[in-house]
């Protein structure tokens, strides 16, 4: 388990559907991955009280706990799973 801390990070991905979603979401050790598919951002806020109980002090300060990348537009949606969530944002640089 490799924790990123600092500094640039890449990925390089190959899109072969047409509504692809790349996303980051924050560390959660102690998240129960068996507990079925999660939804980091979107419609079902079942689980955001679930993600902030796993919040510790390597989070900082930042609010922005997942986004996301939609492949097809360009577009990018961030959550803080609280009062805020941000969904398909034009961003600068944005290329579709």
């Amino acid at each position: 388990n490799c924790v990123m801390k600092s500094g640039s990070h890449y990925a390089e991905f190959q899109i072969t559907g047409s509504l692809t979603f790349i996303g980051i979401v924050r560390p959660m050790p102690g998240l129960d991955a068996s507990a079925g598919d999660f939804c980091f951002i979107g419609d079902d806020h079942s689980f955001f009280p679930d993600f902030l109980a796993q919040r510790s002090d390597d989070w900082g300060d930042g609010d922005v706990h997942a986004c996301d990348y939609f492949c097809c537009d360009g577009q990018m949606s961030w959550t803080n799973w609280g009062d805020e969530l941000n969904e398909r944002v034009d961003w600068d640089g944005v290329e579709g």
